[in-house]
């Protein structure tokens, strides 16, 4: 089938992306098995939203539609040992994590300077997504609280997500599914390139099995993470 062209912002110094969505995509592309090539940039999707995919000529926005997308084109279905109940609780830590979580960290990248040279966004343009980015985390509530109230959150929603976890491999058991691939796209920010902040703190001391599982996942899906981090744009995983 033709390969999948994964529009993504650019390789990390610590981690493969910098957006827990487009680590989440690529991760999802990995597990699956399909094939894809990366196109690294800022270029936005039709919704103003990144990662995006191109396939077959058709370009489809956001990552859980791409997602379902491909499901569909290569007949995939990562949930498929999952019953009901398991369903409905995988749908609920995807909010927790994609819609609280991760809010929680944009406050901190809202500040960090280096987020705009990692990303390579001209200074005079970082100041129009702040600005942007600002009003979004306001509208959404997380921009309202204090920094300890925001901290406190995001503490709270990792311990839900570590006892999930437990002692098991994966998310549900032994075999991998959707839920993993948001999880690693979004805890694997606060191991990897959230230095110094609560969130590493937390992942690293207080609930050290995610911390377990997220190398436990590099390991299985990500064989090549460091070429993606030395040689970024210029290696290619097909």
């Amino acid at each position: 089938m033709e390969t999948v062209i994964l529009h993504q912002f650019q390789r990390g110094p610590n981690i493969p992306n910098l957006s827990p969505f487009c680590l989440k995509l690529e991760t999802y592309l990995r597990v699956a098995n399909i094939p894809y090539q990366s196109k690294f940039g800022i270029k936005m999707s039709s919704k103003g939203k990144c990662p995006w995919i191109e396939h077959r000529g058709t370009s489809i926005a956001d990552s859980q539609f791409c997602i379902e997308y491909l499901n569909k084109e290569y007949n995939v279905n990562l949930n498929a040992h999952l019953n009901d109940e398991q369903r409905a609780i995988s749908r609920s830590f995807k909010s927790l994590l994609e819609d609280s979580l991760v809010w929680t960290m944009i406050h901190r990248w809202l500040w960090n300077e280096e987020m705009r040279t990692l990303l390579k966004i001209p200074r005079v343009l970082w100041w129009v997504v702040k600005r942007s980015v600002r009003k979004a985390s306001w509208a959404h509530g997380m921009g309202r609280h204090s920094p300890d109230e925001i901290a406190e959150i995001a503490r709270k929603n990792m311990d839900a997500i570590s006892n999930l976890l437990g002692s098991k491999k994966y998310m549900f058991g032994d075999e991998v599914s959707e839920l993993d691939c948001i999880a690693f796209g979004v805890l694997g920010q606060a191991l990897w390139q959230m230095q110094g902040c609560p969130h590493e703190r937390f992942i690293t001391q207080d609930f050290r099995n995610l911390t377990d599982y997220l190398n436990r996942m590099k390991t299985t899906y990500w064989g090549d993470w460091d070429d993606c981090l030395h040689k970024g744009d210029k290696h290619s995983f097909t």
